[in-house]
């Protein structure tokens, strides 16, 4: 598509103004759709081999629900390649071919890249806190001290026990 654009720029700066007798493009965008229908086919095949080792594997479905994704999001991108590829083919004029031109290879310029997020092996979710550790409490008056607003008196005979009356 860059070599068209190019050739629009050459042959417009070469014709005289007023003129829209255009020259085809080399190559056709019908014979470039033509060579990725055949690529296509190979590219197919090799969704359909990994779609089988995945299986065959028994890995998660995750992993099978990624390959359907990338697959549909494959087959949405060809799709409006070729869609671009008819639209270069059947502008009506040089001017609006060079337009449809530069649509398709803005569309073909790739997107932002999602943000890797660094591993940290120091800020796991399963990791064992790494706060201070307690002493153990190992006299009473210790325990009186830090627990002192509880009664440190407690029964263990049901008999002792205060009843909550109703």
């Amino acid at each position: 598509m860059q070599q068209w654009q190019t050739q629009l720029t050459v042959d417009t700066n070469t014709r005289k103004r007023g003129t829209d007798n255009r020259a085809p493009l080399q190559p056709s965008p019908s014979q470039v759709k033509a060579q990725l229908i055949e690529l296509d086919a190979q590219v197919m095949t090799e969704f359909d081999e990994i779609e089988a080792e995945i299986r065959d594997n028994n890995l998660p479905d995750d992993i099978l629900e990624r390959h359907f994704q990338a697959l549909a999001r494959y087959s949405q991108e060809k799709e409006t390649l070729y869609d671009n590829l008819d639209a270069i083919e059947n502008a009506p004029s040089t001017q609006k071919q060079r337009i449809r031109i530069t649509r398709a290879l803005q569309h073909q310029q790739p997107g932002a890249q999602s943000q890797h997020v660094p591993f940290n092996p120091e800020n796991l979710p399963f990791s064992f806190p790494t706060g201070n550790i307690r002493t153990p409490l190992l006299t009473k008056a210790a325990f009186q001290k830090r627990f002192g607003f509880m009664n440190s008196e407690v029964s263990t005979r049901r008999s002792n026990r205060k009843r909550n009356p109703k």
